[in-house]
């Protein structure tokens, strides 16, 4: 039996990307992906895996960073991925978003929250041969810097 690579193809795209400060206490950033490929075996080829390039075509994103007080702080993050042909994942939208309080220079309270917009989603995670499920999720995080006054 003779291993080897038999995979051909190319891809191209361009990201774009950018920050807007609207104001000294707020942020915006928002950046979007396109990737185009062709690829797969080579003439001649018995590789059995069906190809490479499990990738989105499209990905987009779309950040607000503020700055509620002095000690407050809030963050809100979107992202858009497009559909993956092996294994199928349909497109899919989530957000995630952290409001953190220094309540002293050494002492941090911040409440997370990750796929606000589904109850849970599924997504590809590269080396796995199936899709995984991520379940909305709060957490709370309590930061203690030793060291500092």
């Amino acid at each position: 039996m003779l291993l080897g690579n038999t995979i051909e193809g190319h891809t191209n795209g361009f990201e774009l990307g950018g920050t807007w400060e609207p104001s000294t206490i707020a942020r915006v950033h928002g950046s979007y992906t396109w990737l185009g490929k062709a690829i797969g075996r080579a003439p001649g080829s018995a590789d059995i895996t069906g190809g490479e390039g499990n990738d989105p075509s499209h990905m987009a994103t779309l950040q607000l960073f503020a700055d509620l007080r002095p000690d407050v702080r809030f963050n809100v993050a979107s992202r858009y991925i497009s559909a993956l042909p092996r294994p199928h994942l349909a497109a899919y939208a989530e957000a995630d978003a952290t409001l953190q309080w220094d309540i002293r220079r050494d002492l941090e309270l911040s409440v997370h929250g990750q796929n606000l917009l589904h109850g849970q989603h599924p997504e590809f995670t590269s080396g796995q041969p199936n899709l995984e499920e991520y379940d909305r999720s709060v957490f709370v995080t309590v930061t203690l810097r030793l060291g500092r006054s």
